[in-house]
């Protein structure tokens, strides 16, 4: 989970984390590290991924890519079940081809035209880990 990986919740800003990025790799560099390890052993549990967690902060930093990274977990999670089903006469289209839907936890349900195109209907929330059904028929071609 990149937001564990960064010590950030789902709704932290830019900002919050770009500064979690930076304090974590202050933290594990060992240039940098104050508890720097007087052990040799190879398998440290100090020992810190770069390149993970450069992915996970190129990957919450991005609008986008977050957007994405949110509705792929959101889908991932076993298990889970819709909150309900929404058909989509009741979202509000804020944007051409985006529509949005208000969750109960003061955030909102995005959907885009593309993920219509691809026929997804679980729709993961953008501030919690709530997911609701979105109803609506594929157009023919």
């Amino acid at each position: 989970d990149f937001y564990a990986l960064l010590g950030v919740d789902r709704g932290a800003s830019g900002a919050q984390i770009k500064a979690a990025y930076h304090a974590m790799l202050l933290a594990h560099h060992p240039d940098k590290s104050v508890r720097q390890a007087k052990s040799t052993t190879a398998h440290s549990q100090s020992q810190m991924d770069f390149a993970l967690l450069k992915l996970a902060y190129e990957t919450l930093s991005s609008a986008e890519k977050r957007r994405q990274y949110d509705a792929e977990a959101a889908a991932r999670s076993r298990g889970q079940r819709p909150a309900e089903v929404v058909s989509l006469d009741e979202w509000e289209e804020v944007d051409e081809g985006e529509w949005r839907y208000p969750c109960r936890c003061g955030r909102a349900y995005v959907l885009r035209e593309a993920d219509l195109e691809r026929g997804v209907h679980l729709v993961g929330c953008e501030g919690c880990s709530e997911v609701v059904w979105a109803g609506y028929a594929l157009a023919d071609e």
